[in-house]
């Protein structure tokens, strides 16, 4: 029989929609998050800083999907032209033109009138890995391998089932999982991973999760 997906929002464990289908035979009862939750569904929650500059006409409370390029410095510049030359509050075709950009491309607020997109290690807390995951690639580099990563909390709450099937850990075959979309949500749940073969097509793909593992209390890697 043929296995559907099951489809998962990760919006509600961290602050950014993001709908997929997971196709797995994992057993759906008795499914744990991670401990402690981390407060990052809200953006106010998971970037406090944020909220002495959010405007009370920006209603967000998450972002949206997190996408694999950043806006650019002159679309920046062009938000707070646009601000600081208006009333205060803006009028409602400035607010439209400003939250349509802040919705596209995930731009948050770091001062007064001014804008920002997320930088690489807010976008790494967001998806759950350690700080720094990606450093040491280039910033275009782990924007695109940070936006086709998947969400550790999410991943983890469909493997947390695997502690009491494995109590003693287990050998993993992981394909294609990123940065390490697999090895670091099963890490984070304390499941042993006895051996890692991991096949991953992008090099810096690979230059990242063998770091991690390497900086890791773990072995025995392929």
């Amino acid at each position: 029989m043929e296995s559907l997906p099951e489809f998962v929002n990760s919006k509600f464990f961290y602050a950014a929609a993001r709908k997929r289908g997971y196709i797995h035979n994992l057993p759906i009862e008795n499914r744990s998050p991670l401990i402690p939750v981390p407060p990052k569904t809200i953006i106010h929650d998971a970037f406090p800083q944020t909220k002495q500059w959010w405007p009370s006409w920006d209603t967000r409370r998450q972002f949206n999907y997190l996408q694999t390029c950043v806006s650019s410095s002159k679309l920046t510049e062009q938000i707070l032209c646009a601000l600081a030359s208006s009333e205060d509050p803006p009028s409602l075709g400035v607010q439209k033109y400003v939250l349509n950009e802040c919705r596209t491309w995930n731009l948050t607020w770091v001062g007064r009138n001014k804008v920002a997109p997320l930088e690489p290690n807010e976008i790494e807390f967001l998806l759950g890995f350690p700080k720094d995951h990606t450093r040491g690639i280039s910033r275009t580099q782990r924007y695109r391998s940070l936006g086709n990563s998947f969400q550790v909390d999410t991943i983890a709450y469909h493997l947390s089932v695997l502690r009491d099937m494995f109590p003693n850990g287990m050998n993993v075959l992981s394909l294609f999982s990123g940065t390490g979309g697999a090895e670091v949500p099963l890490h984070r749940l304390g499941i042993r991973m006895k051996t890692v073969v991991s096949v991953e097509k992008s090099e810096v793909n690979r230059t990242v999760l063998k770091t991690w593992w390497e900086q890791t209390p773990i072995r025995n890697f392929d």
